[in-house]
């Protein structure tokens, strides 16, 4: 009676065995074969997170051609001179790179500026750069390049984790994620707020009475879902919002930033023979983006 009851039992065990594993990566579609034929500069997460600044406009100074409008980060310059550009076109206000988060645009790539603000460092895992407007599957308004935006996963995150830093100037710097994986699916949020007093932009020799320190303060939060719908496919949803007030050191030269997106999904992420990807996007970024307060409207 034993000996039947264990020969009884041994297919279910079998068929257990043969159950395929599944495995959420929360990333968009695999890099296309195709790809090796653009000029592609890679940054992987160990970079990203090297940046003494800690600032994602910093991290992008790495890659050669990729030129900026201001040579200072977007503590202290004005939010509407935040333009790239690839392919040698000139540093100037206007972006004429595609920059991209999970796939989903985030800023206007011909006239546009980058919330920069808006993407901490360490809720990225990786940035992929591609020279030329060739890439095609980012759409016509990759005129110079296409900058992509990976969110981190829960491999590349702490289960939660937080950082303080504090300096001179009255400087704050404060970050926090937290990840949870359960079988299927994984969730991710993050958040980051810095503020400081400000240096005076301007050189010793050239001040005037009406020059004073340029204070700053920021935030930003994001809160990302994947889900395993299906053995090759995953849906993603991302909520972000953050805000920007920054001075340039002068009266009347107070600017603000705000921005939001209620909700941005990729589907369809398949990695058998088709590959498609989906994405829903109810809102832009920058929603709310005033060039200054009171005063003069064009960056200084």
């Amino acid at each position: 009676m034993k000996r039947f009851l264990f020969l009884a039992m041994w297919p279910g065990v079998a068929a257990a065995q043969d159950v395929p594993e599944i495995v959420v990566t929360g990333r968009g579609l695999a890099d296309a074969p195709g790809d090796r034929a653009f000029d592609i500069v890679t940054l992987e997460r160990d970079r990203i997170l090297s940046s003494a600044s800690g600032r994602v406009e910093d991290v992008l100074r790495d890659v050669a051609g990729l030129q900026q409008f201001r040579r200072s980060d977007l503590r202290s310059a004005n939010p509407t001179s935040q333009g790239i550009t690839l392919r040698g076109l000139g540093g100037n206000a206007s972006s004429r790179a595609l920059l991209l988060l999970d796939g989903v645009p985030q800023a206007d790539p011909f006239g546009g500026w980058v919330a920069f603000p808006a993407y901490a460092t360490d809720r990225l895992g990786r940035v992929r750069v591609t020279r030329g407007g060739g890439s095609g599957v980012a759409g016509p308004g990759a005129l110079a390049g296409t900058i992509e935006l990976d969110s981190a996963t829960p491999a590349d995150l702490a289960p939660l984790s937080g950082s303080l830093a504090y300096g001179s100037r009255a400087s704050v710097d404060a970050r926090a994620t937290a990840a949870l994986t359960r079988s299927g699916g994984f969730a991710t949020l993050s958040g980051a707020y810095a503020r400081g007093d400000g240096f005076l932009p301007i050189v010793a020799e050239d001040r005037g009475p009406a020059d004073r320190a340029a204070p700053f303060e920021q935030a930003s939060a994001a809160a990302r879902a994947v889900l395993q719908v299906a053995a090759a496919t995953e849906l993603q949803a991302n909520v972000s919002a953050f805000t920007d007030r920054r001075d340039r050191g002068l009266d009347f030269t107070d600017n603000r930033s705000e921005g939001r997106m209620p909700a941005s999904g990729s589907s369809g992420v398949g990695r058998s023979a088709g590959r498609c990807s989906a994405i829903s996007r109810p809102a832009p970024l920058p929603a709310d983006s005033p060039a200054s307060g009171q005063g003069a409207r064009r960056p200084r």
